[in-house]
């Protein structure tokens, strides 16, 4: 690739302005029902696996441990979450769905639904294949956090 990156064939950049184009459209969405997209996208997780650890949370949502436990502390005080200590390992925690969370489940459902298809609708099956192949190579990338400290030239191997 070129080595003169202008904004639009630089990576970081290019990601960046998705995400937060595409975060816009989720906060604008999520603001109607009182969440925020991370705090939905932490109770989506729970509604496919409920009881996850803290430690499962941040690592589902790639986010650090103090991060998801003021996420979990914001969600039980809109009633939203249970934590319950594990029965197995008295250490750990589990956040589990209160009723009224699983009350929203068909709402959230629909929500996520009508996102996907808004977010879907400009682009070809091959194209959406595609960006998914991208995207789970990238959640592979454990190098990247492995090598964040480096200098540039010692990263890629370049002086």
């Amino acid at each position: 690739m070129n080595e003169d990156l202008d904004n639009n064939n630089c990576f970081y950049f290019s990601l960046s302005i998705a995400f937060r184009s595409v975060n816009r459209v989720m906060e604008h969405t999520l603001k109607k029902v009182g969440l925020t997209p991370v705090q939905f996208l932490a109770l989506k997780g729970l509604y496919d696996r409920d009881g996850m650890t803290i430690k499962e949370l941040s690592e589902m949502l790639v986010q650090d441990s103090t991060s998801i436990t003021r996420l979990v502390d914001r969600l039980e005080k809109a009633g939203l979450v249970i934590r319950k200590t594990d029965s197995n390992d008295k250490r750990s925690i589990n956040v589990f769905l209160s009723e009224k969370a699983k009350s929203y489940a068909p709402k959230a459902k629909k929500i996520w639904r009508r996102v996907n298809r808004l977010l879907e609708r400009n682009f070809q099956e091959q194209d959406l294949i595609g960006f998914f192949n991208v995207m789970e190579k990238m959640r592979g990338l454990s190098y990247l956090k492995e090598n964040a400290n480096k200098k540039i030239g010692e990263f890629d191997g370049r002086n």
